[in-house]
């Protein structure tokens, strides 16, 4: 569990793996349906200009001025947009360049004047969406009520509906075997009420000790300690911005670590346990 932890912290919160640029997490990864749901703004473009400002919480950050060539989701003010994508990183290679078309996953964020964009966003070259990322977006546009979206071999991992291009309802988020790993309620396209994380049983086995027969083990006589399952966090949402204490658990059901957050503020320190 502690492990897991600081891989989160190390992956998630190092500005070196935090940089933007158009590539993705993995070369050639396909578009996830949550790539979709959560974004402010989705749309194919160009790329007009590119400059460097000065910001003074952040400091210096590259913007992309973008031609809007077809809108898939959002509510842009006109057909340019301005996106901010990171500054002065080099593991990327590619960048947004002139003359080239661009699928754009784009979100806004507190007291920021742009949208952002970031090196695990999905962007990517046109030209270089797969069949699955073209399949994905026609179902996402034409609202498939109840579809279940699939993985390149045919695992389930979300469960949702959508209504006018934005989730709603309860959503289920799936680990790559099909084990429930995250789940929680849209409202008007926002996250809404408690989302819950869920321990991979592997991950379950392995911090309570569980004795494996061959790949598995047997949980099915071990009652989890929240009724919802093995929960390895509760976050609470208010229109989609966290507000409240969220908590970490250990695969015991003892809690880890505990935060306060205010309109998506953190206040205090992190608590561990």
């Amino acid at each position: 569990m502690k492990l897991g932890i600081l891989l989160f912290f190390v992956f998630f919160l190092n500005p070196f793996f935090g940089r933007a640029s158009e590539c993705g997490c993995y070369p050639g990864d396909d578009l996830t349906i949550r790539h979709l749901v959560e974004a402010d703004l989705l749309f194919k473009g160009h790329l007009i200009t590119k400059r460097t400002e000065f910001f003074p919480n952040i400091g210096y950050r590259y913007v992309a001025t973008f031609f809007i060539d077809e809108l898939i989701s959002g509510t842009p003010k006109s057909e340019t947009v301005d996106i901010e994508f990171g500054y002065d990183w080099d593991y990327c290679s590619l960048y947004f360049y002139p003359g080239t078309s661009y699928f754009i996953v784009a979100n806004t964020s507190l007291d920021f004047p742009y949208y952002q964009t970031n090196y695990c966003s999905g962007n990517k070259k046109w030209e270089k969406l797969s069949k699955s990322d073209h399949l994905l977006l026609f179902d996402f546009q034409s609202e498939t009520p109840g579809l279940a979206w699939k993985a390149k071999f045919y695992e389930v991992y979300a469960k949702g509906k959508l209504s006018d291009k934005k989730p709603v309802g309860l959503w289920e988020y799936f680990y790559s075997d099909g084990m429930i790993k995250e789940a929680g309620h849209y409202l008007k396209g926002k996250k809404e009420g408690e989302w819950l994380k869920f321990h991979h049983p592997f991950q379950t086995c392995g911090g309570l000790k569980v004795q494996y027969t061959g790949r598995l083990c047997d949980l099915s006589q071990i009652s989890p300690p929240n009724p919802a399952g093995w929960v390895s966090s509760v976050t609470p949402y208010t229109n989609g911005i966290i507000n409240g204490t969220v908590l970490t658990y250990a695969e015991s059901g003892c809690i880890y670590s505990e935060a306060n957050y205010v309109n998506g503020v953190l206040v205090g320190r992190l608590k561990t346990f």
